[in-house]
This record gives C-alpha cells, sequence and structure tokens, in this order.
C-alpha cells in the first residue's frame, strides 16, 4: 500500500505558480524528455539540494548529460547538436504544461525564462541563427503538447504531483525511483489507449465485413 505525505512547500514561485505546478513543470520536462531519448539523473530536487542551491533554483530536474560528453567531461557538440530538437522539446515542456494543465500563458510563466535562455544558449553555440533558434522551439512547443495532451497523462501528472512520498529527503520533491514509475505508468496509459484503438478498430472491421 502506498502511503503519502504533503508537498514540501517550495519558496519564491512567481506568478500563479505554486509548488504542485512546479512539479508538474519539471515533471513534464522528464516524460517529454524520456520520450526523446533525454534521460535524467536524480529526480525533482527541492530548493535544499546542494545543486539546487548552485543553481539558484527554486526546484530542478537534472539531465543526466553523460551521454553527451567528450573524453574531457565536456560537452561534446556533435552530440549536443544531433539531438538539439529532443533537447528543444525537453526544456519547453514545462512551460508547455502550465499552460495546457493550468491555463499559465507559455508567454508570461515566469519560470519558463530560465528554460529558453538555457536552450537558446546551446543552440547559439552551435551555431543556430535567431530565426532558426525560434523556429526550432516553435516546432518543440508543439511536439511537447502532443505529448502532454495524450489520454491519461494530464491525470497521472497531476495526481503524482499533489502528493509526497513520507519519510523522503527533504533535498526532493520526487524521488528518481518514484519518478521511473510515473513514467512507467505514463507508458502503460499509453500502451493501453493504443490496445484500445486496435480493439476499436477490429470491431469496426469484423462489423463491415458482417454488413
Amino acid at each position: 500500500m502506498e502511503i503519502y505525505d504533503n508537498l514540501l512547500e517550495a519558496p519564491n514561485l512567481a506568478g500563479d505558480m505554486n509548488t504542485h505546478r512546479g512539479i508538474v513543470h519539471d515533471m513534464a520536462h522528464i516524460i517529454v524528455g524520456h520520450e526523446h531519448g533525454i534521460k535524467f539523473a536524480d529526480g525533482i530536487q527541492s530548493h535544499l539540494h546542494p545543486e539546487a542551491q548552485k543553481a539558484g533554483a527554486v526546484m530542478v530536474a537534472p539531465i543526466d548529460w553523460t551521454p553527451f560528453l567528450n573524453d574531457y567531461g565536456d560537452i561534446d557538440p556533435a552530440e549536443m547538436k544531433a539531438k538539439i530538437v529532443d533537447f528543444a522539446a525537453t526544456y519547453v515542456a514545462g512551460g508547455v504544461a502550465n499552460d495546457l494543465y493550468h491555463d499559465i500563458r507559455f508567454s508570461v510563466n515566469p519560470h519558463v525564462g530560465a528554460d529558453l535562455r538555457i536552450l537558446k544558449r546551446y543552440m547559439f553555440q552551435l551555431g543556430f541563427t535567431d530565426s532558426e533558434a525560434t523556429m526550432t522551439i516553435a516546432q518543440a512547443l508543439l511536439d511537447a503538447a502532443k505529448i502532454l495532451l495524450r489520454p491519461g497523462v494530464k491525470d497521472i501528472v497531476e495526481q503524482a504531483a499533489s502528493v509526497r512520498e513520507v519519510g523522503l529527503d527533504p533535498r526532493y520533491h520526487v524521488s528518481a525511483q518514484r519518478m521511473e514509475q510515473i513514467l512507467q505508468d505514463v507508458k502503460d496509459t499509453q500502451n493501453g489507449s493504443i490496445r484500445a484503438e486496435a480493439r476499436k478498430y477490429q470491431r469496426t472491421s469484423e462489423a463491415k465485413k458482417v454488413a
């Protein structure tokens, strides 16, 4: 039996954001990133985690950069460029989720700024022009929305973000282990939708044959 606790309140959230919506924001990064082959390293860290404090962030879902590093431990531009479309969808996903689920428009969400600044910095370092970056981000918004609007995803994310694991280290909002379960729940829901559509198609085909 799973037992959950109240959320650990995050400080200094701006606008219409709150702790729940902030966690949804970071879960969306992870869910969309996972779909695009981007791995995350450590669940969702709270403002009490040293890495979040170092970044000056209210909460953080840290990316696992290992596959994109060269022999010197620096990000390999070629590896990064090959996945930039996937990174773009991943970085914008938090703001897209707040827009779709909470009616906080992407363009006015104060917590989108940092995501876009980081993403654009990578793009410009890779030689993107401003117009190329803008076009890539526009497509990324659509890609992220497509994933986040799949049947059942919103319900899973909203429910999961509303509670906290009992006894969880205060340096975290969501443990890596629980995030893996959430990703599996999303996958199972999607697989269930596909099977339901397949059964519907089969019934329709059989009905046509009978007719």
